[in-house]
């Protein structure tokens, strides 16, 4: 006797099956066959005095069990009993299908009413249905939502949907019926059956395939070749063009390297007044898909960083040549001295050992080796390279998306705290480890530039969004984000570079690398020997005027909180972005009216790209296919208003005009 109609009784489950849980005791299992991708499934039911428990085993390999279903979908239970030119009975449950099973009468299940809207019906096309509804309202509702799927997507299926006036599922028929073949099966149902295709009923249509949901992309300005600094214009344009790679990408590769090498030599204060300092350091990251020229225009833009990492290499070289000789003097002289300072003590000279004693000296350290750029340094590593280089490092990484990844880990809590003091530029941080001394950096100053592809990214942006790691502000750092559309049609270009506009370039950045503040008219004043320069008159007010609109817009209730948290970081980055452009311009003295312009004008550039970025998808889709999504999975009920759908709070759809939209695109898409 089988009265739950399950696969496997309990003596006959895996062992990996535990044989209680909670208090409900282990009745069986019923067997899924792997089908297509989804391995074996095993759906394991226990019952105590709170009713059913269920639960979900996947085979791994050969009679090995693991809990859970690792990322598949469940696929229809029974697809091993259909047979050709039969029709099959498609019922709500494992044990309704299991008990027709045991009448040898072909029949597939789906795992409760919510599967009736995600489950995978393809294996069903072609075939003749009768669906077979529990005796209640939920029953009945996934049965109809089935059905429409049915009439949908497959159309050489015409699904009935029996009406059995009261009577229940086909296990109770089985068992209080007393059925003992598929004949009195039929003989039992037809007397009462009523057939109707579609709820109350409804006529089946013909449906289209509805249109694919794409994702909408949010528009952005073509860069204007103004935001170019005018001695590096000829340059990018002349990179962009031979590689035929997207201006964007060269000019944020260009500002992002030129503000590295600024660093923490000055700042600019952007108040006319207060003393709040902001350094030039930026993050920044270039999106395209692959083959779109984002790690050649990097590698191109980080050769003036190359030639002067190179002098220094050699420089370094001498100077740890002079070192070695002076080393060695320093310690023979010691050596000498000590064995002085010994012969004074064994003749009890103590006064002559005390004078010798003074002779002593401690060796020179080492001459530090200077280094603009890494890639992959630990924290440890990183804060040894910015005690020898003060002014700031530049982290470089051509794959982003893998290393905000790594610190997303745990225990790279460390890291990523350290990271995040280090954007503003003037953090500090001391790093203790038993095994070694502590370091103790004074100017915590990190510029950031990476490069990846659209889908990766905003994978990354849609779950750190979602799981609640965009609240500490990490993303919204990265406030030079591009993601231009794509290129226009190949040209076969090959030409000679422009050595001329090369050379300028090359020699600003050597010119930025070794600025020495007091030569361009920055300031001091007595509560912080950091160089500085304000802004003129004409263009404080211009800033001001931006600055304030700004900060009301930042703290405005009517945006998400990483938009908000996007928004109050960009003073900083304009405020860089200033500074840049006055210096790249060979300005001296107070920022000029033009640089405050041109910074002004890259501000509203980057809140294009960033809100193509944050508000064209989460996690790579649509409002519409999020929504999607969420009814697929059985989360979205029938009757179900639009304020109660937005109440989930899901991404994209936290309100009822966005869940409104959103399903209007799909109604659109012909779902």
């Amino acid at each position: 006797m089988n009265p739950h109609y399950v696969d496997l009784t309990a003596d006959e489950c895996p062992t990996e099956i535990p044989r209680a849980q909670g208090g409900a005791a282990l009745v069986g299992a019923w067997h899924y066959p792997a089908v297509g991708t989804v391995p074996p499934l095993l759906k394991i039911r226990y019952d105590g005095p709170d009713g059913k428990t269920l639960r979900w085993y996947h085979g791994r390999a050969a009679d090995e069990w693991a809990a859970g279903l690792d990322g598949h979908t469940p696929p229809l239970y029974g697809l091993d009993s259909i047979r050709p030119g039969e029709p099959v009975l498609v019922v709500e449950g494992e044990k309704a299908a299991a008990a027709l099973h045991s009448l040898a009468v072909p029949a597939v299940a789906f795992a409760g009413t919510g599967a009736a809207a995600t489950v995978d019906l393809s294996w069903l096309d072609g075939l003749d249905l009768i669906l077979w509804p529990d005796h209640d309202d939920p029953g009945r509702k996934a049965m109809h939502t089935l059905a429409d799927r049915l009439a949908r997507a497959h159309r050489r299926v015409n699904p009935e949907i029996l009406d059995l006036s009261g009577k229940q599922d086909a296990a109770d028929l089985v068992q209080d019926w007393h059925v003992s073949d598929a004949a009195v099966l039929w003989e039992s149902l037809l007397p009462d059956l009523v057939v109707v295709t579609g709820p109350d009923p409804v006529e089946v249509i013909d449906w289209p395939e509805p249109l694919p949901l794409v994702t909408a992309l949010r528009p952005v300005p073509a860069m204007d070749t103004a935001l170019l600094p005018e001695p590096l214009a000829p340059w990018l344009l002349d990179i962009s063009e031979r590689m035929q790679a997207p201006l964007e990408f060269v000019a944020v590769d260009a500002m992002v390297m030129l503000g590295s090498l600024l660093g923490r030599k000055m700042a600019i204060r952007p108040r006319r007044r207060d003393d709040w300092a902001v350094h030039a350091n930026l993050w920044g990251v270039t999106i395209g898909p692959p083959s779109s020229k984002k790690s050649p225009a990097q590698a191109e833009i980080r050769k003036p960083l190359d030639r002067i990492e190179a002098e220094a290499s050699e420089q370094h070289a001498d100077a740890m040549e002079a070192w070695r000789r002076k080393f060695m003097l320093v310690e023979l002289a010691n050596k000498s001295a000590v064995k002085a300072i010994e012969t004074a003590i064994r003749n009890r000279n103590n006064d002559q050992a005390q004078d010798l004693s003074k002779s002593v000296t401690t060796p020179p350290a080492a001459p530090p080796r200077r280094r603009l750029v890494t890639s992959d340094a630990t924290i440890e590593k990183l804060a040894l390279l910015l005690q020898e280089n003060p002014g700031g490092m530049l982290v470089l990484r051509d794959e982003l998306v893998g290393w905000l990844r790594d610190l997303d880990k745990q225990g790279r809590e460390s890291s990523r705290a350290f990271f995040l003091e280090s954007w503003a530029g003037d953090g500090r941080f001391t790093v203790d480890r038993v095994s070694r001394d502590s370091v103790h950096v004074a100017g915590l100053c990190i510029s950031v530039l990476g490069c990846c592809t659209p889908g990766t990214f905003l994978d990354y942006v849609g779950e750190a969004l979602e799981e609640g790691r965009g609240a500490d502000g990490f993303l919204q750092r990265f406030q030079l984000a591009v993601w231009p559309d794509a290129a226009g049609d190949w040209r076969d270009l090959d030409r000679w570079p422009d050595h001329q506009a090369r050379d300028t370039a090359h020699a600003l950045f050597w010119s930025l690398a070794n600025l020495d503040p007091a030569n361009i008219g920055a300031q001091t004043d007595r509560y912080s020997d950091m160089p500085f320069l304000r802004f003129s008159e004409q263009a404080q007010d211009a800033w001001n005027e931006w600055y304030s609109e700004n900060q009301r817009s930042a703290r405005h209730h009517r945006h998400s909180p990483e938009w908000q948290s996007y928004l109050g970081k960009c003073p900083k980055a304009v405020a860089a972005l200033s500074l840049l452009c006055h210096l790249t311009a060979g300005g001296t003295g107070p920022i000029t009216l033009s640089a405050t312009h041109r910074a002004l004008a890259w501000g509203r550039f980057l809140e294009a790209h960033a809100l193509r970025i944050y508000r064209s998808g989460t996690t790579g889709q649509t409002a519409a296919q999020v929504l999607l999504k969420h009814i697929r999975a059985g989360e979205v009920k029938d009757g179900d208003s639009l304020r109660e759908i937005a109440q989930h709070d899901w991404s994209r759809l936290d309100t009822a005009d966005a869940v409104r939209e959103a399903a209007q695109g799909l109604t659109d898409a012909g779902y």
